[in-house]
């Protein structure tokens, strides 16, 4: 396990998220960590909106509120 899954892990169960939510949450983040390394032009749209939701969620994360 991660640093970063294992951290965020510890972070969902604190915030007492259900299973379901924490399983989603950890997903995600695999198939970005996943879409991110195999992914020949980082500029291009697709991989952009994924940067930006995963940002979104790690501001999330930290407890601001990115609106």
């Amino acid at each position: 396990m991660t640093r970063l899954r294992k951290t965020m892990l510890e972070e969902l169960e604190r915030r007492n998220y259900s299973e379901g939510t924490t399983w989603r949450y950890l997903r995600f983040v695999e198939r970005f960590a996943q879409q991110a390394t195999s992914s020949r032009d980082p500029r291009c749209g697709k991989a952009m909106r994924v940067a930006q939701r995963f940002t979104a969620a790690q501001l999330y994360f930290a407890g601001f509120d990115s609106s």
